[in-house]
């Protein structure tokens, strides 16, 4: 073997995963909170979107109470 030849081998074997990088890959446990933690962030966001509707609700609901109480005032001031 040439000079070239062990470079090109040196340069490849830099490519490959190293100890370190295998202790770093994802186990099943860190699979299983990873899941569990993306469940819990999952009821979070529904909790939030459950919240944000039931606010637009209520604010719906007052928005037609205002047009009731509009209205009937509009009525009396046009009996008048």
């Amino acid at each position: 073997m040439n000079k070239v030849d062990l470079k090109q081998i040196e340069a490849l074997l830099k490519n490959f995963a190293t100890k370190d990088d295998l202790h770093t890959l994802a186990t099943k446990d860190d699979l299983q909170q990873l899941k569990k933690g993306l469940v819990s962030y999952i009821g979070d966001v529904e909790m939030n979107i459950i919240a944000v509707v039931e606010k637009y609700k209520a604010d719906k609901d007052q928005v037609n109470n205002l047009e009731k109480r509009v209205r009937h005032i509009e009525d009396q001031l046009s009996s008048t």
